[in-house]
């Protein structure tokens, strides 16, 4: 921050699962909440001749339990776990830093992110493929959950879509989903997995967790709207791009 001048800064650095926020709560909000204050008070000390944008990697967790679908940025932020509790602090964060500074601002909202061998292999996608792949048991929190999953590739491009468009806005502050608008149940999911795998899934069904959001599907007009983004990659078509690269890297690591 002292040596360099920055046009913009992305942060998305976060404890970003949500099992092990829930597991280790301090550390959460360690990284989270207080590493997001410790980017901004760096910011704010340091020598830059013009305040920098910022773009803020948030999540759907935010909203908890939505009471309606499809979720827009307009919809009521009631966290049901740690996860999204520190994501809304966070997101206050940078706002507040923005209208205090007079710069540009966005909230980028993800949902279920997934596709490459750089995932973490314990989420659900790849989880599912290791298990299915080697006849073990596929383990399902509850089962009624209804998932908006992303591909890494759609993510990645539409934040540089609002990389591109902050670096033209004028002092705008202002939040985007970042996600298909398409619901999956588990069922779904292992279908797919199945279908491309040609195996059948062992399944075994366990208690809900308490910290688990079940139902989520948001909706994804405005940055179709604004940011002229393209369709996103349904789950079948993430899928046959995401599990030959899963397959590869949980050969080692299982």
């Amino acid at each position: 921050m002292e040596n360099s001048q920055f046009d913009g800064i992305i942060h998305l650095a976060a404890v970003s699962r949500v099992a092990v926020a829930q597991n280790d709560p301090e550390e959460c909000v360690r990284t989270n909440i207080n590493g997001t204050k410790s980017l901004l008070n760096a910011l704010e000390s340091s020598k830059q001749k013009k305040m920098p944008w910022l773009i803020f990697g948030s999540s759907r967790e935010v909203y908890g339990d939505p009471n309606s679908l499809p979720v827009t940025e307009t919809f009521e932020q009631k966290y049901v776990n740690i996860y999204g509790r520190t994501k809304i602090e966070g997101e206050y964060l940078f706002k507040q830093f923005a209208i205090k500074h007079k710069i540009s601002c966005f909230i980028l909202r993800f949902s279920n992110v997934y596709g490459n061998q750089f995932d973490l292999l314990e989420r659900v996608i790849p989880k599912f493929i290791n298990a299915i792949d080697k006849d073990e048991y596929v383990e399902i929190e509850g089962g009624n959950q209804i998932i908006d999953f992303t591909h890494i590739n759609d993510t990645v491009n539409t934040v540089i879509l609002a990389i591109k468009y902050i670096s033209s806005s004028n002092k705008m502050i202002d939040d985007f989903h970042i996600l298909p608008g398409i619901g999956y149940s588990l069922d779904d999911v292992i279908s797919l997995i199945e279908k491309y795998l040609g195996k059948r899934a062992k399944i075994r069904i366990n208690q809900k967790r308490t910290y688990d959001v079940e139902k989520f599907i948001g909706n994804p007009e405005k940055i179709k709207t604004i940011f002229k983004t393209q369709t996103f990659l349904t789950l079948e078509q993430g899928l046959e791009i995401a599990i030959p690269k899963y397959l590869e890297v949980l050969k080692w690591e299982y």
